[in-house]
């Protein structure tokens, strides 16, 4: 009796959560985090007699703000797309993925923390230097949650060509490279740091003609 309720309990412990259910779960956790992003935001005080020339004076002086802002919301976008680009290959679950998900969305929910420490800091290298950090840590932690998952077809189809795998490391790669970068970028001009991660897309572009079909 207890030898045949043995592998039952393993079977538990494998599929206690799905991989549809932990999908949802980050995906909502990715939702608030970019959601938090505007609250970095400061509303301008003004007198309520203020004209529209000098509220888009001042609105134009927030312009480092908005950058900010849109560049973690999109950002964060770009990691949900590698996140999802990466479960559309993995096939099934265990509890070491599930951890790694955990971790990297410790991470995640920290962004609109960092965020707003860079903009508000711009111009001092620990804010700054503290936001590329965050990005790094995630991006290295998609690394190592494909490279767990792919490793040995692991917990991806044994059919999965071993130009996929690559070509999922190569872009899983471009935000911490990036991230470490602006890094060094800092020592020279912390605000400037902040625009190394235009170069995101050319590089996206490049490693998608490499690896192309």
């Amino acid at each position: 009796m207890l030898s045949s309720s043995a592998p039952a309990d393993r079977t538990r412990q494998v599929i206690w959560m799905t991989k549809s259910r932990l999908e949802a779960f980050v995906d909502g956790v990715f939702a608030i985090a970019m959601t938090l992003l505007v609250l970095g935001i400061n509303e301008p005080l003004l007198p309520h007699e203020t004209t529209s020339s000098e509220l888009l004076s001042v609105l134009f002086g927030m312009s480092a703000e908005f950058y900010h802002y849109a560049l973690a919301f999109l950002i964060l976008a770009a990691f949900l797309l590698v996140h999802h680009k990466q479960f559309a290959r993995i096939e099934k679950m265990d509890v070491n993925l599930f951890w790694l998900n955990i971790l990297m969305l410790l991470f995640v929910c920290l962004v609109p923390f960092s965020t707003g420490l860079s903009g508000d800091y711009r111009d001092t290298q620990i804010a700054v230097v503290f936001f590329h950090i965050n990005l790094l840590v995630i991006g290295l932690l998609y690394l190592a949650h494909w490279r767990y998952a792919s490793h040995g077809h692991r917990l991806v189809d044994v059919s999965l060509p071993p130009h996929v795998i690559r070509r999922v490391w190569f872009m899983g790669l471009i935000i911490p490279l990036v991230a470490f970068l602006a890094i060094l970028a800092s020592y020279a001009s912390p605000g400037a740091s902040m625009y190394m991660y235009v170069v995101i897309l050319p590089l996206k572009t490049g490693i998608s003609r490499v690896f192309a079909p």
